[in-house]
Parts: structure tokens; sequence; C-alpha cells
């Protein structure tokens, strides 16, 4: 079934090479999602739509290095604050912009991996792996190859996040701590990593320990991974049967309200692609649009309104777009609304 989804423009800031874009969660069922977005020029700015109109809400100072990698965290009833990576160094600053929390590394390579939670910070640059916890080493691991993506995954009990690495050398490895526990070849160099739970095996999934990863790769593919504590074994594939750009960014969300989690995949040739599964539990293309830039980062959330759910696009020129699921004027004509 085709779906249909609307773009609004919503925002520009500068340019973008980073994975840095975020939403933070609204305080209330009453209000909208707020747009955090770093720039290469280091900036992170904080933005809300209000009568359809963009208001700034804050903007962090410039900074030598760009924003290569922006993290939404804090407690888990209230995930509020912002973490992003410039060169070696760590940030915080909270939901009104303030900094709070600043951390160097001391590392050479320029962070593009971040993951923190409580105490505990995961980070990846070029090669190298890093775990800290108290913001002391905690332990590293050197790939073999670049790291193109950091994904947190409980795999090997339900309790610890295990790190997972996409690899340029087309391999995805899973860590335990730190040190490498699997390793899978998958059919292209992985550029982007996310979590996933189909409804046809939730429950079973669930009972057995075993958890579902997507990925990315730079030929154009999207699979899916089966990680439990024994093994990680290949799920489907989707081929670039049309010969798209590379995978950029991978999310997944029921925007069908179907009780099914859509994919919703971005490349840097702009499309934008959600592939909804069959009954039997294979992807197929229901939405398709090209942004005719590099697609840099991708959400969903409710932005603009708080009935109906968008996608959050930043491009690298920095454009900020939403494409939602409300229907416009003359679809609602169209289909005998009015």
């Amino acid at each position: 079934m085709e779906m249909h989804l609307n773009r609004k423009d919503l925002y520009q800031v500068t340019c973008i090479t980073g994975r840095s874009l975020g939403l933070l969660p609204a305080s209330d069922k009453k209000k909208c999602h707020k747009v955090v977005v770093g720039g290469d020029n280091g900036v992170v700015t904080c933005f809300r739509i209000k009568k359809g109109e963009a208001i700034e809400e804050y903007a962090t100072g410039n900074l030598d290095y760009p924003v290569k990698r922006l993290f939404i965290g804090g407690p888990v009833e209230k995930r509020d604050r912002i973490f992003y990576t410039s060169a070696q160094t760590i940030r915080g600053v909270n939901k009104k912009g303030k900094e709070f929390f600043r951390f160097n590394t001391d590392g050479t390579e320029m962070l593009k991996g971040l993951h923190i939670e409580d105490t505990r910070i995961w980070t990846t640059g070029e090669y190298m792996f890093n775990y800290y916890v108290d913001t002391k080493d905690a332990g590293y691991y050197m790939s073999p190859d670049r790291i193109n993506d950091l994904l947190m995954v409980p795999i090997l009990n339900q309790v610890d996040l295990n790190p997972v690495l996409g690899c340029q050398d087309r391999h995805v490895r899973v860590l335990d701590v730190a040190k490498l526990q699997f390793e899978v070849f998958v059919d292209g160099a992985v550029t982007s990593l996310c979590r996933f739970s189909s409804k046809q095996m939730g429950d079973i999934l669930s009972k057995a320990g075993e958890k579902e990863v997507l990925y990315g790769t730079d030929n154009g593919l999207i699979g899916q991974l089966h990680c439990d504590r024994q093994s990680v074994r290949q799920g489907w594939v989707v081929p670039n049967i049309r010969g798209l750009g590379s995978v950029t960014g991978v999310a997944t969300h029921d925007l069908a309200k179907t009780g099914q989690h859509d994919v919703i995949v971005s490349r840097d040739d702009g499309e934008i692609q959600v592939l909804s599964l069959d009954q039997s539990g294979e992807p197929a293309e229901v939405f398709t649009k090209c942004v005719n830039e590099c697609v840099q980062g991708i959400e969903v959330g409710k932005v603009t309104t708080t009935n109906f759910d968008e996608l959050v696009v930043a491009t690298y020129s920095g454009k900020i777009l939403s494409f939602t699921t409300e229907p416009t004027q003359d679809r609602v004509v169209e289909g005998g609304g009015l």
C-alpha cells in the first residue's frame, strides 16, 4: 500500500557533514518535539515550530571543528540532555542550551560515534572504539578497518549494552565490553546501523533473547541481522535494484499505524524511502522521495503538530525538512472527506 508524506521546509543552518540531528522529547502530549542540529561551524541549534514558524530556542557558540555526532541522553524518564562531539571533545548541554559537561578524550582521532548512559560513555573514531566510566578509560578496541557507525544493543544478556560496530571492510562486529565477540560479513561496507523489532517475530525473539539489527551499506543495500548470545546471523536483504546511493541513515517507526515498525532509509543521493513489512516479514517500498542532496540525518517525531508523525530530515546544505503524514487539503477532497 502506497504511503503519502508531504514536505515542509522548517529551518536553515550551516553545512552539515556529521550525524548531528536529534529530537528533544515533548514535556507533555500537547507539545511538539524540539529539533536539535549541529553544524560544521561547531554550533548546536535548538528550535521549535509554533503556528508554522520556526522559533530558535538557543544556539551554542562557534567551535573550531564540526559537530560529527549528536546524542540525546539523560535520565530514562526524560531524555532532555544533548551531547555532541567536536574533534576529540564531548560536550553536554541541557534543554536550555547551558553547558554542564565537557570531556576531552585525549585521543588523536575525530570522534564520530557516541553513546552515553549514566556515567558510561562509548565512542568511536576512525579505527578506535573507546569505553569510559566516570570519564576514565575502561577499555578500547582497534578495528581492522574504519568504523562507520556505532550502535548499543543488549545482546549477550538483557541488561548490559553491547557495542555493535559497522565497518568499512563489510563486517558488523559485536563487542563484549571492549573484546570482539562476534563478526559477520555482509555484502557492502556498513555505513549505518539501527535497532529493529518486527511484529511477526517480536514475541518469539524476545522470549529467545534475540535482537534484530538493521544495517545499510555504501552500495545501497538494507539488511537485517539476528543477534543473540550464541551468534549473529543474516536475515532478509533488500537489493539495490534501482542503483540508489549509499545509505546514510536507517530509522524505524510505525508510520502507517499498523502495529508494525516501518523501515526508513536516507541516502547520499538525496533519496528517502519508507519500507513496510508484509505478512511474511519481507520489506517492500511504500514511499520514496528525492531531495536532490545528501541526507545527513533522519529522525521521526511530531514537530509541526501533535496529531501526525513526521520524518525530520537534515541535508548537507543545512536544510531541515519535514515529511508529514498529515493529509493535504487536496488529498482530503480527493478522498471525499469534504
